[in-house]
């Protein structure tokens, strides 16, 4: 007859490494250049990439969709974005509607005024832009060469 197993001994001392394996085989080759700035969404069970818009200035756009009463009328801009503006900076800087007509817009300070000559169409759209609150005298900022690499590096990280 057998007896009970005895103890477990202490583990020993740990070997030496061993040699290091082949080197494995090259990637494809990488975009040139300085990196896109992008936002990756999901869209129909994917992910794309939608491409940063790059100005001189900081600023902000807003697309809205405005019903259309009457041939001269006025909106209230969204608070939040016109919040997020430089005072007096906000510009339409695009407005089209699903029917043909003759039609003027601009802002005046929160307010969005649309003028429309011929028949009324039932909405327009407009596209809002205005200066990044505290931004106002930013316009093409010059850098430093290593600055511009540690920012590509930035936005080289994501890509990988």
């Amino acid at each position: 007859m057998q007896g009970p197993p005895g103890t477990a001994g202490y583990p020993g001392p740990t070997g030496p490494q061993g040699p290091m394996g082949p080197r494995g085989f090259p990637g494809p080759t990488g975009p040139t250049g300085p990196p896109d700035k992008t936002a990756i969404v999901p869209a129909r069970g994917q992910f794309v990439a939608l491409f940063c818009v790059e100005s001189p200035e900081v600023r902000f756009e807003d697309v809205v969709r405005i019903p259309i009463e009457d041939a001269d009328s006025t909106h209230v801009v969204d608070r939040i974005f016109s919040d997020v503006c430089e005072p007096g900076s906000l510009q339409v800087v695009g407005v089209a509607a699903p029917t043909p007509c003759l039609i003027g817009a601009e802002a005046i300070d929160n307010l969005l005024r649309i003028r429309i000559d011929g028949d009324l169409p039932p909405y327009v759209t407009v596209k809002l832009s205005g200066v990044r609150a505290g931004r106002s005298d930013v316009r093409f900022p010059e850098r430093t060469a290593e600055q511009m690499d540690r920012n590509n590096a930035f936005w080289n990280q994501a890509h990988v």
